[in-house]
């Protein structure tokens, strides 16, 4: 009779062995879940910016390439203005360059 009491008890002890492994199963799982859709939240977040960072880039590029034909286009300007400048002072006779 002691022997059945005794398994009796360790059945007893067993199950309660087992819910509490349950229980920390359960809350080592939460934690699992709630750090892998944190981290993965970060790293849409870090894909979010990332693409935010590349459509800036590539605004600017094409900002600096406009500024750049625009330059060109001035300096050509200048450059024409320059000869027409050169071209009347040699036709008023001025001086020659």
């Amino acid at each position: 009779m002691e022997a059945v009491r005794g398994l009796g008890e360790l059945a007893a002890e067993l199950r309660v062995g087992r819910d509490q492994a349950a229980e920390t199963v359960a809350e080592l799982s939460a934690r699992f879940d709630a750090e892998v859709a944190a981290q993965a939240k970060r790293a849409r977040a870090a894909a979010t910016e990332g693409r935010r960072r590349d459509v800036r880039i590539r605004e600017i590029e094409a900002q600096l390439l406009r500024v750049t034909t625009l330059l060109g286009a001035l300096e050509q300007r200048l450059v024409a203005l320059e000869q027409a400048v050169v071209v009347a002072t040699a036709r008023l006779g001025g001086p020659r360059r």
